[in-house]
């Protein structure tokens, strides 16, 4: 597929639902089908007198006509003949029956085991791809065998779903070849990437009514800026990454000049003057009881590195706070990859919960509709299976490099993977998974409803659907 089709941005949003639709298909062609030729899925056909009510219109007096146990262990072909020879006797009184009831359709349900009534074409059924795969799927031993290696090559891939990192990056999120892409990359390189999201760090004395361009604070604010570069802070190692009414152009200002150069204005003669009275009228609130400082990155705020460097200061500033070494000030970070990290844990917060409703919902729905324990039962197990491999498969893709090999950007190691697909995946598997569980399950059941036995029904359903 990636190398028919061409997605420049493969590794981003698009990747979540391209992969999650061809594992839904892949499963519910496959798995499904062979999942309902094992006692289970015999279990799920017994049909019981609610779904005989939803499925058939009417009642006539003469009895359903069935296959019994022992023919369908018999090969398609003869379930098939037997259906054209009983349809031969029976035409005659299909016809009094039809004429006899006000809707067409209803006597198709009298003669179940009619496929010409049911407008399927045998001789197109037996050709179609869908009655070939059908016939490998309820073969016991075939069935069983396809089962076997569909597990044993996904469960490796689908343990390593846990280790599905989400990065707030822009690289996943944008086109390599689009001009956005180009103009961040471009600017990134002449001014660098924490230039273009600085961080700011921000100092509020209104809750204790204290101003931020007295002596105390001027102390307050240096020793932040003080505690947050050296070694334990690579992204900013010295305090040229600080620009703030207290430190300017890699220096501390005293407090004693920064009252001066505000005296002197925006127009004095000394030029170092002038800078800092432009900077404290551009940093200041007009109540000069708010102030905050630049903080511009070595590195991209958006990468892993960015955000750790988020973490840990405003792990520092909690710290810091907590000893009193803040005063009155109450400090918060903003700005860089802030509000993003911010807004993506919040959903990744509540991540487990969504999945846990939504599973739940799938559950009671499926649960209600089959009136089945098992029907539900397999469904969640199902959707969860595919969710793990789909987030798996990302993981060994673009986390490890699993297909680099192939020398294609789409499916080459980025080392990391967008916090938005995996959101954006589940709710698209679920969907499709249940939707297409409920078409072959329920046409299944219908055929199984009309005398069909278990092969034949497992074999019509999935040629009707299939096409879906």
């Amino acid at each position: 597929m990636t190398i028919l089709i061409r997605l420049s941005s493969f590794h981003s949003v698009g990747v979540g639902s391209s992969v999650a639709i061809l594992s839904s298909l892949l499963v519910n062609l496959t798995l499904v089908p062979s999942i309902l030729h094992t006692s289970i899925g015999t279990h799920m056909l017994s049909p019981n007198e609610c779904l005989k009510t939803l499925s058939c219109c009417l009642t006539f007096k003469q009895p359903r006509q069935r296959i019994n146990r022992t023919e369908t262990d018999n090969s398609l072909d003869e379930v098939l003949l037997r259906c054209r020879e009983q349809e031969e006797e029976n035409e005659m009184e299909y016809a009094e029956l039809l004429s006899a009831s006000s809707f067409a359709g209803i006597g198709g349900n009298t003669l179940s085991l009619s496929l010409n009534h049911d407008n399927i074409d045998i001789v197109h059924m037996k050709k179609s791809v869908w009655y070939r795969w059908a016939e490998i799927l309820v073969h016991p031993l075939k069935g069983g065998c396809i089962v076997v290696i569909l597990l044993t090559l996904a469960m490796p891939v689908a343990l390593y779903f846990p280790k599905c990192g989400s990065s707030i990056s822009f690289e996943p999120m944008l086109p390599a070849k689009s001009l956005s892409k180009q103009a961040f990359d471009h600017l990134g390189a002449e001014f660098g990437a924490g230039s273009l999201f600085p961080f700011r760090i921000i100092f509020d004395g209104r809750d204790s009514h204290k101003h931020t361009d007295t002596a105390e604070s001027f102390e307050i604010i240096q020793s932040v800026v003080r505690e947050l570069s050296g070694a334990s802070f690579p992204a900013t190692l010295n305090i040229t990454s600080f620009t703030s009414i207290a430190t300017i152009g890699g220096r501390y200002v005293p407090h004693w000049f920064y009252e001066a150069s505000v005296i002197c204005g925006t127009h004095c003669y000394f030029e170092t003057m002038r800078t800092v009275a432009a900077i404290a009228k551009s940093l200041n609130a007009p109540h000069n009881m708010t102030t905050y400082a630049n903080v511009i990155l070595t590195l991209d705020p958006n990468s892993n590195e960015g955000t750790q460097w988020l973490l840990n200061a405003r792990e520092k500033i909690q710290l810091m706070a907590s000893s009193g070494d803040l005063g009155n000030l109450s400090i918060y970070i903003e700005g860089g990859s802030g509000v993003e990290y911010d807004a993506v844990k919040a959903v990744y917060d509540h991540v487990p919960r969504m999945i846990g409703i939504t599973l739940s919902v799938v559950f009671a729905l499926m649960a209600v509709f089959f009136r089945s324990f098992l029907v539900p039962i397999r469904s969640v197990v199902t959707i969860s299976f595919t969710q793990a491999f789909v987030f798996g498969l990302a993981v060994l893709v673009y986390q490890h490099g699993a297909l680099d090999f192939m020398k294609l950007r789409c499916v080459s190691n980025a080392g990391e993977i967008s916090w938005l697909p995996p959101v954006i995946s589940f709710c698209v598997m679920v969907g499709l998974g249940l939707d297409y569980d409920v078409f072959l399950s329920s046409r299944v059941l219908e055929y199984r409803l009309k005398g069909f036995g278990e092969k034949s029904s497992i074999v019509i359903g999935l040629y009707k659907t299939g096409k879906l």
